[in-house]
C-alpha cells in the first residue's frame, strides 16, 4: 500500500492517510515533509490540515474498541 502511496504526490495530492483497518493504524504522510510519518495514537484525532481545514475524525470512531 505504500508504494501506491508514493505515487499520489504526482497526482498533486497533499496528503496521504494509510489506514491498516485490520490492525487500527493509521499512517499519515503529507508531501510537503515526504520524509516524516506519523502514526496517531488510538486517543488522537486525524485532522485534515491544509488539505480539509474542517475535517476532524477521531480514531475511537474510525477504530471502536472491540466489546468486552
Amino acid at each position: 500500500m505504500l508504494d501506491k502511496a508514493q505515487r499520489y504526490p504526482a497526482a498533486d495530492a497533499h496528503m496521504v492517510w494509510l489506514v491498516y483497518a485490520e490492525k487500527h493504524i493509521v499512517q499519515i504522510a503529507e508531501v510537503l515533509t515526504p520524509s516524516e510519518r506519523h502514526l496517531p495514537l488510538p486517543n488522537e484525532t486525524l485532522r485534515g490540515g491544509q488539505v480539509l481545514p474542517d475535517f476532524e475524525l477521531p480514531l475511537r470512531a474510525l477504530f471502536p474498541a472491540p466489546p468486552s
